[in-house]
């Protein structure tokens, strides 16, 4: 479908019932993608701060979530096949 001319892909996105107000407008265009930049140089800046490491700390702790989350669903999974298997033995 993209190797059809941007118009009739337009044609096509309002025939599937996309609204214009969908649209942007140059001016639009520019301030998202003024905004996107902006928001890069702030992560960029955050990623090379010594303030870093704390956020290392923290996806340490949140991997530590996880790994308990994790040992949870396994043993409601096995709680669910031991139960289905009384059933059904």
């Amino acid at each position: 479908m993209r190797r059809k001319c941007t118009r009739c892909r337009l044609d096509r996105c309002f025939a599937m019932g996309m609204r214009k107000d969908f649209l942007l407008t140059e001016e639009e265009k520019q301030r998202k993608k003024k905004r996107l930049e902006e928001n890069k140089n702030i992560s960029s800046k955050r990623l090379s701060t010594p303030e870093s490491t704390n956020s290392s700390s923290r996806l340490l702790s949140h991997s530590a979530v996880r790994s308990k989350t994790t040992n949870e669903i396994d043993h409601v999974s096995f709680y669910f096949s031991t139960l289905m298997s009384s059933f059904c033995g």
